[in-house]
C-alpha cells in the first residue's frame, strides 16, 4: 500500500475488544473512541466530536452491542432504541458515505469455549432485540457488514462470565483479515464464510470435545476440503497443513477434485504423494465408489480417517447377514475397526479381514466390541465416550429413566404430544408413557448392562396417576400437565425399594451376572478452569446432602439383590470445569472416567469374583476396597462356610449425651466389661459364650436396657472384621464405621427385638455390637391412638369416656374413639377396655394398625410389622394378624418413627347374625371407603 489506511472503531464492547488486542495490521493508522456507543452516552443520538472534523477515517467500524445491553437491562425500551438508531444513523451519514462503513454484526453463538472445550448454551433470547436495532440503522445505511452469526464461539476468560460481546481471538483475527483484504484490493468478503486457515487452526485445538456437531457451524462438509477435514485427524492435518492452505488458497475450497490435483503438479512439498493418495480415495469414497481401480483405499484408514457415510453403509452392508459375520448388532462396525470390514466388504476374503486388521492395528476385542446396554445417566454413559467405541458399543440407552419397571402403558392424551418426535430425549419420554422400554432391553442385543441412579435425585420427574416418569426437556410432561414429582421427598423408602426389587428381579432374569453399578455421587465443590476449589450454590450444595444418601443406599440396596458388580470412583474426584463435559455436579474430572472405563474393561473381559472396585486415588473413600477380601465368594478360607460363620455379639446401650445412665437387666448369663462399666455414654454387656449364626435367621436376645422417660428404638449393626468395623446400612451394604458421617451419609439399618439379624455377605467375622438407638419421650416422640370398629350390622353402643377423647363417626359408618393422650412406644401402654358393645356379638380382642412416614403396617403375630402383599388374599393375610386381648399392654413395636396406632376391634358374630352375602358386600365395601379415609384423611 502506498499511503497508510485510516481505521475508525467505535462502537461497543466488540470495537473495543478489537482495538486492545494487536489483530489489526501496523500498515494501518487506527483510533478507537474510547466511549461506548449508547444513549447514555449520546442520548440526543450526536456523533462524537472527533467524527467527521478531526478523524477522516478510510473505515469506520461500528457495532451496537452497548445499545442492545441497554435493552436487555430494560434501561432502555425497544421503540426508543429504534428511534435513537435511525437519529444517529442520519447523522453519521452527513460526514461518512456509507462505502466506509462496516457494521459488525452482534450474535450470541450457541457454544463457547472454555480452555479449549467447546461448551454448549442456552439459546439466544436476545435476538429479537438484535435484529430490530440493527435493521434499523441499515435501513437508512447501506453499508458492508459482517455477519458471522454463530461460526465462532463466545470465551469465557478466567474468573469473568460469558458476555454478549467476547468471543474468541479467531473471530477477531478473521474482521483483520477482512478488513485487510478490503483496504488492499477494494474487494468486498465481508459476507463470506469464516477464514480458511482459521477453521483448520480450531478445527485441531478443539478436536478433543464433546460438542463435535459445533465443527460443522465453521467447516461445509459439501465443500470437499472442508469436508476432507471434517472426517480427518489433528495429526493429519498438521502434517499435510502447507498442502492444504496451498489447495484451498485462503477460501477456495469446493472446486473438484481435478482441479485441486492438477494444481499440485509440479510441486515439491513433503509427502505430496501420499497425499495424493488419501486425497484421491477420500474423494472416491465421497461418491460412494467403492471398487475404483488404481485407488488405494487402505491409506484411508492407516490415517484414520472417520467417514460417516462409509461407515453407515458398511453397516449397512453387513446388518442383514450379522450372524453370519459372528455380529450381534450392525454398531460393532465402529471408526475403530472399519477398514477391516470395508476389506470385507470389498473381497469377501475372511483372510483378507484378518490381513487388514493387522495392517491397520486393530486389536481383536476391537473387531467386534461388546454390546452394552444403558440405563442412567451421563455418568455411566461419558465412561464408554472415553472408550471411543474400541471395546463397547451401546444398544439401548434408557437416559435418565427411573429404576421402575413400567409396562403398562399410561392413560393420556397421545394426540396433544404426537408431534413430539424429533428430539431423542422425547423419544424415551414417550417410551416411558407407553411403557415399551423395559421391552428395548429385553429385546436388545446387549451382553452387559451399565446402571446408575441418578435419575432418583433427578429434578426433572413427574407422575401421571400411578405413573413416574422423567423428561429431559420437560416439554412433554408440560403439555400433559404432569405433576412434578421428587422421589427423596414424596416417595416413601419402602415403595422406593419394593420398585426396585421388581426392576432388580427382570434385570437379573435378562442379564445374569453382567450388571455393573456404577455409583454415583452429587458433588458440592468443582475445580475451576484456573485448578482452585470453588463450591457449588448454597442451593445445589443441600439438594446434593439430601440427595446423595438416596442414592448411595438405593445403589447399594440394588448390589445385594442382584449381586452384581459395582464400582465406587464419582466420590474420590470432584466436579470440573474444564472436563470433557461441561460443568454440573455430577461431570466429574476426566481421570474419574478413565479409571471406571479402566475397571469395565476388566469386568468384562474378566468376569472376576471380585465384585466391589474402588477409586485407587490416594484421598480415596476405603468404603468398598477395604473389605473386600472379605466379601462372600472371594478368597473363602476352606476352612469356612459362610453361611454358618459362628460370631460373639455384644451389646451396647449407646445412650445420647442427656440421658442418665439406664437400669440394666441381662436376661441371661453374662458379664459386665470392666473397662466400659463406668463410662456414662454406654454399658456394653457381652453374654458369656453367647454366639450366633451369620444365617438369616439367629434372632439375638432382647434389650436388656431400660431408660426412664425414653424409649427404645432399635439396634444398629456393627460388624468387626480384624481390626476394621463397619456400619450395616439400611440399604444391605456397608460403610467404614471411621468414615461413616451420621448427618450426611446413608442411614443405618435399625434392628428390632424379636428379629432375625440380615446375613451378612462377608467372611472372617470377627465380633457383632448392637447398638442401641432412643427416643425422649416428649411430644415430637409421641403418638396418639384410634379405638376402631367397623359399621354394626345392626345397633352399636359405646360408653367411652370423652375427657381424654372424642367418639367419632366416619364416612363409612364406622366408630372411632379418638384418644388425645400422648403415647410413646416403650411398652408401658395398657389397652383400654373395650366400650363397644353389639347385639349377639362377642368382643375378641384387638388388631393393631399402624401409620409411619405415611405408610401403613399390621402388627402381625409373630411380632412383626407387614404391608398386605398383592400375592396374598386379604383372608390369608389377615389370620396372619395378631390379636390383642382387652387391656393389654401395648408391646414395643418395631419401628422407629410412629405417627398412629388404629386398634380395630374384632367382633364374633352369633350363628343367626352372621351377614349374608349381600351383608358381607357391603361390608368389604364400607372397610374399602374405611381404608380410603384413613390413608387420605387422616
Amino acid at each position: 500500500m502506498n499511503q497508510q489506511k485510516s481505521l475508525l472503531l467505535f462502537g461497543g464492547r466488540i470495537c473495543q475488544e478489537l482495538s486492545r488486542q494487536p489483530f489489526l495490521s501496523k500498515d494501518y493508522q487506527v483510533t478507537y473512541i474510547d466511549s461506548l456507543l449508547n444513549t447514555q452516552h449520546y442520548p440526543d443520538a450526536v456523533l462524537p466530536k472527533e467524527i467527521g472534523t478531526d478523524i477522516r477515517p478510510d473505515l469506520l467500524v461500528i457495532d451496537f452491542q452497548a445499545v442492545i445491553e441497554e435493552c436487555i437491562s430494560n434501561t432502555l425500551t425497544v421503540d426508543r432504541a429504534v428511534v435513537w438508531t435511525k437519529q444517529f444513523a442520519s447523522h453519521l451519514l452527513s460526514h461518512i458515505a456509507p462505502e466506509q462503513i462496516l457494521l459488525l454484526h452482534v450474535f450470541r453463538p450457541q457454544y463457547y469455549v472454555i480452555k479449549n472445550r467447546i461448551r454448549a448454551k442456552a439459546s439466544n433470547p436476545y435476538l429479537q432485540y438484535i435484529q430490530t436495532i440493527e435493521q434499523a440503522f441499515l435501513d437508512q445505511v447501506d453499508c458492508h457488514i459482517i455477519s458471522l452469526d454463530n461460526c465462532y464461539f463466545s470465551f469465557k476468560p478466567f474468573n469473568e462470565k460469558l458476555a454478549l460481546y467476547r468471543f474468541e481471538d479467531a473471530y477477531y483475527q478473521d474482521i483483520a483479515h477482512r478488513v485487510h483484504v478490503w483496504f488492499q484490493s477494494k474487494t468486498d468478503i465481508f459476507n463470506t464464510p469464516p477464514y480458511f486457515p482459521l477453521s483448520l487452526e480450531r478445527f485441531c485445538t478443539y478436536f478433543n470435545t464433546l460438542e463435535k456437531k459445533a465443527f460443522h457451524l465453521f467447516l461445509n462438509d459439501q465443500h470437499l476440503l472442508e469436508d476432507l477435514v471434517l472426517c480427518a485427524s489433528p495429526d493429519f492435518i498438521e502434517q499435510y497443513k502447507p498442502i492444504l492452505l496451498y489447495l484451498a488458497d485462503d477460501n477456495h475450497t469446493d472446486l473438484p477434485a481435478k482441479t485441486y490435483l492438477r494444481k499440485l503438479e509440479g510441486q515439491t512439498f513433503d509427502h505430496l504423494s501420499e497425499f495424493c493418495q488419501v486425497f484421491e480415495a477420500f474423494d472416491s469414497v465421497r461418491q460412494k465408489n467403492y471398487k475404483q481401480r488404481n485407488i488405494n483405499y487402505d491409506a484411508l484408514f492407516l490415517h484414520h480417517f472417520r467417514i460417516p457415510s462409509l461407515l453407515q453403509d458398511i453397516q449397512k452392508w453387513a446388518k442383514p447377514q450379522m450372524k453370519k459375520l459372528g455380529l450381534l448388532h450392525r454398531k460393532q462396525i465402529t471408526f475403530q475397526n472399519y477398514g477391516a470390514w470395508f476389506t470385507l466388504m470389498q473381497t469377501s476374503d475372511t483372510q483378507a479381514f484378518e490381513h487388514a486388521a493387522e495392517k491397520f492395528g486393530y486389536e481383536k476385542e476391537t473387531l467386534k466390541p461388546t454390546v452394552v446396554d444403558l440405563w442412567g445417566s451421563c455418568i455411566s454413559r461419558t465412561n464408554l465416550n472415553f472408550d471411543d467405541e474400541r471395546n463397547f458399543v451401546t444398544s439401548a440407552y434408557l437416559f435418565q429413566v427411573p429404576p421402575f419397571v413400567e409396562s403398562t402403558p399410561v392413560n393420556y392424551n397421545k394426540a396433544a404430544v404426537k408431534d413430539y418426535h424429533s428430539s431423542w430425549y422425547d423419544q424415551i419420554v414417550q417410551d416411558e408413557l407407553a411403557g415399551t422400554y423395559i421391552k428395548k432391553l429385553i429385546t436388545s442385543p446387549g451382553e452387559w448392562l451399565l446402571i446408575d441412579f441418578f435419575s432418583l435425585s433427578s429434578p426433572r420427574a413427574y407422575q401421571i396417576d400411578s405413573h413416574y416418569f422423567t423428561d429431559f426437556r420437560g416439554e412433554i410432561a408440560h403439555t400433559l400437565q404432569a405433576e412434578s414429582f421428587s422421589f427423596m421427598d414424596d416417595m416413601p423408602i419402602s415403595e422406593l425399594q419394593r420398585r426396585i426389587r421388581i426392576c432388580a428381579e427382570v434385570l437379573k432374569k435378562r442379564y445374569g451376572d453382567h450388571i455393573i453399578m456404577i455409583q454415583c455421587k452429587r458433588q458440592s465443590v468443582f475445580l475451576t478452569q484456573e485448578g482452585t476449589s470453588k463450591s457449588f450454590s448454597d442451593k445445589v450444595v443441600t439438594r446434593n446432602e439430601k440427595a446423595n444418601p438416596l442414592i448411595y443406599d438405593m445403589s447399594q440396596y440394588f448390589v445385594q439383590l442382584t449381586n452384581c458388580y459395582y464400582i465406587n470412583v464419582a466420590g474420590s474426584y470432584l466436579s470440573d470445569e474444564i472436563g470433557f463435559m461441561g460443568l454440573e455436579d455430577v461431570h466429574y474430572e476426566d481421570k474419574c472416567y478413565e479409571e471406571t472405563l479402566n475397571y469395565i474393561r476388566y469386568i468384562v473381559k474378566n468376569t472376576p469374583k471380585q465384585k466391589y472396585f474402588a477409586s485407587k486415588k490416594e484421598n480415596a473413600s476405603s468404603l468398598p476396597s477395604v473389605f473386600q477380601e472379605d466379601l462372600e465368594g472371594y478368597q473363602t478360607e476352606p476352612t469356612e462356610d459362610p453361611t454358618h460363620i459362628m460370631y460373639p455379639v455384644r451389646f451396647v446401650s449407646n445412650l445420647p449425651s442427656v440421658c442418665p445412665v439406664p437400669s440394666f437387666k441381662p436376661n441371661d448369663s453374662g458379664n459386665y466389661s470392666d473397662e466400659m462399666q463406668n463410662k456414662q455414654d454406654s454399658i456394653i454387656y457381652l453374654p458369656k459364650g453367647y454366639s450366633l449364626r451369620n444365617d438369616g435367621t439367629a434372632i439375638p436376645l432382647e434389650n436388656p436396657f431400660h431408660l426412664d422417660g425414653w424409649h427404645f428404638t432399635g439396634w444398629h449393626i456393627l460388624v468387626t472384621i480384624h481390626a476394621k468395623s463397619y456400619w450395616y446400612l439400611n440399604s444391605g451394604g456397608f460403610v467404614a464405621a471411621k468414615d461413616y458421617q451420621w448427618n450426611n451419609d446413608a442411614s443405618l439399618y435399625r434392628l428390632f427385638d424379636h428379629q432375625p439379624i440380615p446375613h451378612l455377605p462377608l467372611n472372617h467375622v470377627k465380633e457383632v455390637t448392637l447398638y442401641a438407638t432412643w427416643a425422649q419421650n416428649i411430644k415430637e416422640n409421641a403418638f396418639h391412638i384410634y379405638y376402631y370398629t367397623s359399621k354394626p350390622t345392626r345397633s352399636l353402643s359405646w360408653n367411652y369416656d370423652e375427657t381424654n377423647g372424642k367418639v367419632f363417626v366416619n364416612p363409612s359408618g364406622s366408630y372411632e374413639f379418638r384418644c388425645t393422650k400422648d403415647l410413646y412406644n416403650d411398652g408401658t401402654y395398657m389397652l383400654q377396655p373395650n366400650a363397644y358393645s353389639q347385639k349377639n356379638c362377642t368382643f375378641l380382642g384387638w388388631k393393631i394398625r399402624i401409620k409411619s412416614d405415611r405408610q401403613w403396617y399390621w402388627y402381625m403375630a409373630d411380632g412383626t410389622l407387614r404391608q398386605q402383599p398383592d400375592t396374598i388374599t386379604s383372608k390369608a393375610f389377615s389370620d396372619l394378624k395378631a390379636v390383642l386381648p382387652d387391656k393389654s399392654l401395648l408391646p414395643p413395636l418395631p419401628i422407629a418413627h410412629l405417627n398412629l396406632i388404629v386398634a380395630e376391634a374384632v367382633w364374633d358374630y352369633d350363628m343367626h347374625e352372621q351377614p349374608h352375602h349381600s351383608k358381607q358386600f357391603k361390608r368389604q365395601f364400607r372397610k374399602l371407603l374405611s381404608k380410603v379415609y384413613h390413608k387420605f384423611f387422616v
